[in-house]
């Protein structure tokens, strides 16, 4: 477990939100699956956790992971959210769609579960880790956006919505991201000024 906070923690941190008081120690932690306040705020966070980390983040990110075909499929596991060509198959439309209940992974370009029979792809991919395993900056954010989500549906106040927004905003700046990929072409400006114009605008001879 990350240094940060139980699900427990997140939970007691949400309720707050709504006035409610946080649970003891004896009780254990909800699952989201009775009625109660906590068992609500389970939910909320759960559903809130894949979200956010369906967005993709450096922690449970990884870059051009190498996957094979098996019989002419590529399937993804249940723990897989999202996937991105990349590497060699940076060029293809690949994402993961749904096959009579089995998660795979679909060509776009091609219309097809389809691969060749040990085919390779390569993909970024990204990951749902555990709440508890989830360094505590993104935690925040998780817990942040459910605050947010739960007193809006819960309660309502416009005042307490303001303040939950700001600090999820606060959150989200902390928390480190992707460096953005910026590729220049080549030779788009002279290497001395005054060493020729710029390129030829499109249409023109």
């Amino acid at each position: 477990m990350a240094s940060g906070m139980t699900i427990k923690d997140a939970i007691n941190e949400m309720v707050e939100t709504v006035g409610e008081f946080p649970l003891g120690a004896a009780p254990a932690t909800p699952d989201g699956t009775g009625a109660s306040i906590y068992d609500r705020a389970r939910q909320f966070l759960d559903r809130e956790d894949k979200r956010m980390q369906s967005m993709g983040w450096p922690e449970n990110t990884v870059m051009s992971k190498e996957f094979t075909a098996s019989s002419g499929a590529i399937g993804i596991p249940s723990t897989i959210l999202r996937v991105r060509a990349a590497g060699s198959s940076a060029h293809r439309n690949l994402i993961i769609r749904d096959d009579s209940g089995t998660q795979k992974l679909y060509d776009g370009n091609a219309d097809t579960f389809a691969f060749g029979s040990t085919e390779k792809v390569y993909l970024d991919v990204v990951s749902k880790l555990d709440f508890i395993d989830l360094p505590p900056l993104l935690q925040d954010v998780v817990v942040a956006k459910s605050k947010l989500e739960f007193q809006r549906r819960i309660q309502g106040s416009p005042q307490v919505d303001a303040a939950l927004m700001q600090d999820y905003a606060v959150a989200q700046a902390a928390l480190d991201r992707h460096p953005m990929v910026a590729e220049q072409p080549f030779n788009t400006q002279p290497l001395m000024a005054g060493g020729g114009g710029g390129g030829r605008e499109q249409g023109k001879k």
